[in-house]
């Protein structure tokens, strides 16, 4: 039997446990949590994860999971929560939400429709669409309306931008699948003549793509990749005249800090709900380039390790006229 949701809680639990990105598509929620009920808002996560909120001022305090479920659960009992707030709906949140026998709140995944769009390219997903909105549907439970301002990522103030260069385009070139993105090749074909110098950005698994591309683009390339910090890297975003990134976390960290971004689209889709989520005001802010007419796309609602049909034309095949008319569209924003 659901529990009645409480009308004022003074402690909120909010259980997200991965990934980077996600996490940040989260933060909506912890801002209106605390700015309308001034609550104590705790949040439950993986412990790899826990350092991307940790400058959050929305936050009181982070719970950090290690697989001691035995464990945690003992100490968020003894929190007495008025409310659990579940951001990721799971088995493992639920068996969180179980042994603390609290109000929950949860949102819709839209696992079904999602199913459809990937496998028979049927969209009927409905609205509201993106992830965000759908968590902020689910606050309306509670009384609290959407403030309009879109994501939030903070990090410390002794945080430097380590590039001389002061004004610049910050490329995401990383994703946790292959087929999300972009093959180095065509990053140099399609964004080799941009008019500011391009800072690559990324992890370990992006660094020979990365040496590949300054390799070609020499001194109008800056090399970042697997060299920054998440929250070094979230500063070279703000400092950035412009981003591109593909669908990953960098994505969202930018749409966080309200940049301009031409999002580049493989193997999943912006009908999948996560697009750079701006501000109400600046959604103008956001371009969107991928593969039109594909009939085999999206092909997966995260990525695969490999297209599997083999051609990968959804990063390999884009006409460089449209690449050009999307790149015009960022740069005139």
């Amino acid at each position: 039997m659901a529990r009645k949701l409480p009308n004022h809680p003074k402690k909120v639990l909010v259980i997200r446990f991965s990934s980077i990105g996600d996490i940040v598509l989260c933060s909506p929620v912890f801002r209106l949590l605390k700015n309308h009920f001034n609550a104590e808002i705790h949040w439950l996560t993986k412990a790899t994860y826990s350092f991307v909120n940790e400058h959050n001022p929305y936050i009181d305090h982070i719970h950090r999971y290690e697989d001691n479920f035995k464990e945690i659960a003992q100490i968020l009992k003894s929190e007495n929560f008025d409310l659990v707030v579940d951001l990721h709906k799971n088995l493992r949140t639920w068996r969180f939400k179980r042994s603390l026998g609290k109000p929950t709140l949860s949102f819709d995944k839209r696992n079904i429709e999602k199913w459809f769009l990937v496998n028979f390219h049927r969209d009927w997903m409905k609205e509201p669409r993106h992830l965000v909105d759908r968590y902020l549907e689910a606050l309306k439970a509670l009384g609290i309306s959407d403030d309009g301002e879109g994501l939030d990522y903070f990090y410390g103030s002794d945080v430097k931008n380590p590039l001389s260069v002061k004004r610049y385009i910050a490329y995401g070139i990383g994703g946790t699948y292959t087929t999300k993105k972009m093959p180095a090749e065509h990053i140099i074909r399609h964004f080799g003549n941009l008019p500011l110098p391009l800072v690559l950005l990324g992890g370990k698994t992006e660094t020979e793509a990365a040496e590949t591309i300054q390799a070609h683009l020499g001194s109008r390339c800056i090399n970042m990749v697997n060299q920054c910090n998440l929250h070094t890297t979230g500063k070279i975003l703000d400092d950035a005249t412009y981003v591109i990134s593909h669908d990953t976390a960098t994505m969202h960290m930018a749409a966080a800090f309200r940049k301009k971004i031409l999002s580049v689209w493989g193997a999943t889709a912006p009908e999948l709900g996560m697009t750079p989520y701006l501000p109400k005001h600046l959604i103008q802010n956001s371009v969107i380039l991928e593969k039109e007419n594909l009939p085999c796309h999206p092909c997966s609602k995260l990525g695969n390790d490999q297209c599997p049909k083999g051609h990968f034309k959804c990063l390999t095949a884009l006409d460089p006229k449209k690449v050009d008319q999307k790149i015009n569209n960022l740069l005139d924003l």
